[in-house]
């Protein structure tokens, strides 16, 4: 028997050409993913990903180390009862620096906004009409 969920789904990556989104070949495996309560925790696969059934309420920090990562990767989430997608992104990491997550929001350059949901795909394709703004963080 399965468990029920909700669950925290995402994938760990190496961001090798870095667009702050997952690419083919990019999956670090063997990378353990583990939150601070509750006995269930997830080692990626050979692409990446990663799922495990969590609580319905409250914050939790997940931890993702070992594998391919430099150093561990933490974020806090909010459970709210739906599954809940975090992804860890390692970024121009070499041999003597740690992890750094980048986040990145996509904008369109004339309406300033995020994308909708149908255009998304192919504003990501033609940056001429989209703009990521991304941030790195220790």
């Amino acid at each position: 028997m399965s468990p029920a969920g909700p669950f925290v789904v995402g994938v760990v990556y190496q961001d090798e050409n870095p667009n702050g989104f997952y690419d083919s070949g990019e999956g670090l495996a063997g990378v353990t993913v583990t939150p601070d309560a509750g006995p269930a925790f997830a080692t990626t696969g050979t692409a990446g990903g990663f799922a495990f059934p969590v609580g319905t309420s409250g914050t939790i920090t997940i931890t993702a180390s070992g594998g391919g990562l430099s150093a561990p990767i933490q974020k806090q989430v909010t459970l709210t009862g739906n599954n809940v997608k975090v992804d860890f992104i390692q970024t121009g990491v070499s041999a003597n620096t740690g992890a750094t997550d980048t986040i990145c929001v996509l904008k369109d350059q004339v309406t300033g906004k995020p994308p909708e949901r149908r255009t998304a795909v192919s504003a990501w394709r033609n940056p001429v009409h989209s703009r990521a703004r991304c941030m790195s963080m220790a």
